[in-house]
């Protein structure tokens, strides 16, 4: 498809963020993007939507820094779901309010899965830290766990969040069991969330029984 229109070079955060080959912004406010050689044009609504998500911060891959930038994503979290920051104590009991507060949501179809990864994630791995007396880890991914990402990304394109990047995290107990908060939560976005899930979810990872 030629485009006959003016165009320019859209910023590089943008062309990561949709995983394409290419990016143009046009005069008129629509994006073009490239994937596998195929352009696809963006409204200007779409376009508005993904700069506003980008400018967010919240969809870079892990970097070595993650860790300090837990409490904004927390805060983050409180402001995506119109919760007290109060409520997010760290404690099963939080995870139940957004666990509901989701569900309640997803069900009005407002739930903006791409935009509460990150907040989600960076939460409930710090509940499960401060539940197993543990600390986030930070680990260089292996040559192998990057082709995965890239398989991963071919077969699921963007209705996921890909652990892109050369890290992963998890979590180290005191007793030396290693918990994947990153992948717990993916898993939750990808079957779609159900009532109280999230709490099961994490409850089962840690071994709680009622």
């Amino acid at each position: 498809m030629s485009i006959d229109f003016k165009a320019k070079k859209a910023a590089q955060k943008i062309t990561e963020y949709l995983h394409a080959d290419s990016t143009l912004m046009l005069e008129d406010g629509r994006l073009i993007a490239t994937f596998f050689g195929k352009n696809v044009i963006f409204s200007q609504d779409a376009t508005s939507a993904i700069i506003n998500e980008v400018d967010a911060g919240l969809f870079a891959p892990i970097t070595k820094d993650f860790i300090i930038k837990i409490p904004v994503y927390i805060d983050t979290l409180a402001n995506i779901l119109d919760i007290e920051s109060s409520y997010l104590n760290g404690t099963l009991m939080s995870i139940e309010i957004i666990d509901s507060t989701i569900y309640k949501l997803e069900k009005a179809h407002k739930l903006n899965e791409g935009r509460i990864f990150f907040p989600l994630f960076a939460y409930c791995g710090e509940v499960m830290r401060q539940l197993t007396a543990g600390e986030w880890v930070i680990e260089q991914k292996t040559l192998e766990e990057i082709k995965a990402v890239e398989l991963e990304k071919q077969m699921l394109g963007n209705m996921i969040r890909h652990n892109e990047g050369k890290y992963n995290i998890f979590i180290h107990s005191k007793n030396g069991e290693k918990y994947d908060p990153y992948g717990l939560i993916q898993r939750e976005l990808i079957r779609g969330f159900k009532k109280y899930s999230l709490l099961s979810k994490i409850k089962s990872e840690l071994g709680i029984i009622d």
